[in-house]
């Protein structure tokens, strides 16, 4: 019989090749790019106003 612990505790999963799925999931952005771009943009305004403030 398990216990509590051994199904509580998430199963450890690890990539063959991090460098290719990370190549994989960025690929999966690429429709999103220029939003994401305006997105990193209006953060930096965002964080420039808010310094420049006081």
């Amino acid at each position: 019989m398990r216990s509590i612990e051994s199904i509580a505790r998430p199963p450890q999963e690890y990539a063959e090749n991090k460098g290719e799925t990370a190549r994989r999931l960025l690929s999966e952005l690429d429709p999103y790019r220029r939003r994401l771009f305006l997105v990193l943009v209006l953060v930096v305004l965002g964080a420039l106003a808010q310094a420049g403030g006081p």
